[in-house]
């Protein structure tokens, strides 16, 4: 995965992740956070489940489409207005920009996301259900 410009594969960046953890455990967390933390993504997802973290702020679980990841991408939207998450469609696909701020064995975090539309029209439009 390139070192510059935004992050656009979540599936790839899962498996980079999963690989580095098999690899070597003890460095991958410091080597994966120095790497991606505060890098801008814009992900392609599937919506799994909707949680709410210790403040009772809502987030949506969410995979690639298609064969099962090596984990989950976690999607916290921004503090004003609504938080989409709350009604956000399970099983619906939507383009999702929004700033890395964790990589763990298993999962991406990103915080103050947005969604920007779906992954076929890479527009502002509703997200659509997945195939």
């Amino acid at each position: 995965m390139s070192a510059q410009g935004p992050l656009n594969d979540a599936r790839e960046l899962l498996a980079e992740i999963e690989a580095a953890y098999r690899r070597d455990r003890a460095t991958a967390k410091g080597q994966l956070r120095a790497r991606y933390a505060g890098r801008h993504a814009r992900f392609a997802l599937v919506a799994e489940e909707v949680r709410e973290d210790d403040e009772g702020r809502a987030f949506l679980v969410m995979v690639p489409p298609g064969p099962r990841a090596d984990g989950v991408v976690l999607v916290f939207f921004g503090s004003g207005g609504e938080n989409p998450a709350r009604g956000f469609p399970l099983g619906a696909q939507a383009t999702i920009e929004g700033r890395v701020t964790r990589v763990v064995r298993g999962g991406i975090f990103l915080e103050d996301c947005a969604i920007v539309g779906d992954p076929e029209d890479r527009g502002g439009g509703a997200p659509t259900l997945a195939r």
